[in-house]
């Protein structure tokens, strides 16, 4: 047996050394192979692999023609008789394919929609019949895409067609993209710049809606402001402009009136805090103004207490010896504002005075 071995060695070399290869056809011409160094030398466009290591091709998947949803076809010979070989695309599963008994198969794929752009490679993990090496080649021809893009329709709405200024987020503006036929539910994931005037936000699209808002006083008083969207296009989807027409303006706050009063325009020296000030603020529109929790800031003299609204009305009340005997000390009190409305300043003339009272012990 030794000497039967030792004769045919050179036979048993000639057998190992048979090669193995895949052919590989893309569709469409956006796979652009690339050669890989190996040796032996690969044929034009295509790959070599050692033994057992699978036997790959780099490819591009072309930014410029997206190849998505295209289809790839893989034609095999050489792998081990009703064995299974398992294609990737990049670290993508393409699906697999059984030989038939001589090695061969042949199998088309869809390349994923979510397959990322750039270079990658097609691969085919399996084991070779005879030893040797794997060849993959990449043969390109050009056909026409698989599907076109679906035509889209873009419109825009907003939740109110005015907003206070300093109050302006509070106003959404919503972006739907609707397909003009087929895809159910529209595009997701998507982002849609919305433009209101001068300023914008950014939706990002969950079936075909989506919607964002502007900041707080982003756009000055006035309008009206012109709201559209622009719908860029993906790879399943054709781009579009809002075809609606809409307007958005920018009001001011509206205004407010203050007042205010004192239980008593009197005090004594070291008993000042026994005297109640209170701030009354309403909007000169009329009606309850809600402006439950805004503070006031109302003003003696040189001394000053914070008052808190409740139903328009707050009161507060200075230290015990935060004013020297003397006066009249005016009283005033200044409202802010807050983000549904304007400040204002007490109009009317209160006076306050401090006189000596009682000696402390």
């Amino acid at each position: 047996m030794a000497r039967f071995i030792s004769r045919n060695r050179r036979a048993f070399r000639y057998i190992g050394a048979v090669v193995a290869f895949a052919v590989v056809s893309v569709v469409p011409a956006a796979l652009v192979a690339g050669p890989a160094a190996a040796i032996p030398t690969p044929p034009p466009n295509g790959c070599v692999s050692p033994t057992y290591v699978p036997a790959s091709c780099a490819l591009t998947l072309s930014s410029s023609v997206d190849p998505r949803g295209s289809t790839v076809v893989i034609d095999g010979t050489g792998f081990k008789p009703y064995s299974h070989v398992a294609l990737f695309l990049g670290s993508t599963y393409l699906g697999s394919a059984f030989t038939n008994g001589v090695g061969d198969f042949s199998v088309s794929e869809v390349i994923p929609y979510y397959a990322p752009l750039g270079s990658t490679y097609i691969k085919a993990v399996g084991t070779n019949m005879l030893g040797g090496y794997l060849v993959l080649y990449a043969h390109l021809y050009i056909v026409p895409p698989r599907h076109t893009k679906t035509p889209t329709t873009t419109q825009v709405y907003e939740s109110q067609s005015s907003g206070t200024y300093g109050n302006e987020n509070s106003v959404a503006f919503t972006v739907v993209v609707t397909p003009d036929y087929g895809h159910f539910g529209g595009p997701s994931g998507d982002l849609v710049t919305i433009n209101i005037g001068s300023a914008s936000c950014v939706a990002t699209l969950f079936h075909g809606a989506g919607n964002c808002s502007i900041g707080a006083s982003d756009l000055p008083i006035g309008g009206p402001y012109a709201v559209s969207a622009t719908f860029a296009g993906d790879f399943r989807f054709a781009g579009s402009s809002s075809t609606n027409t809409l307007n958005f303006a920018v009001t001011g706050k509206p205004g407010t009136a203050t007042r205010v009063f004192e239980s008593r325009s009197f005090g004594f020296y070291g008993l000042e805090n026994e005297v109640g000030f209170t701030a009354h603020v309403k909007p000169t529109s009329g009606g309850y103004s809600g402006l439950d929790g805004d503070s006031v800031t109302i003003n003696i003299g040189t001394a000053s207490c914070v008052a808190t609204l409740y139903h328009d009305y707050g009161t507060c009340a200075i230290g015990p010896d935060a004013l020297p005997v003397g006066g009249p000390y005016p009283v005033t009190a200044t409202f802010a504002g807050d983000a549904s409305y304007g400040g204002s300043s007490s109009t009317n003339t209160v006076n306050f005075t401090v006189g000596r009272g009682p000696r402390r012990r």
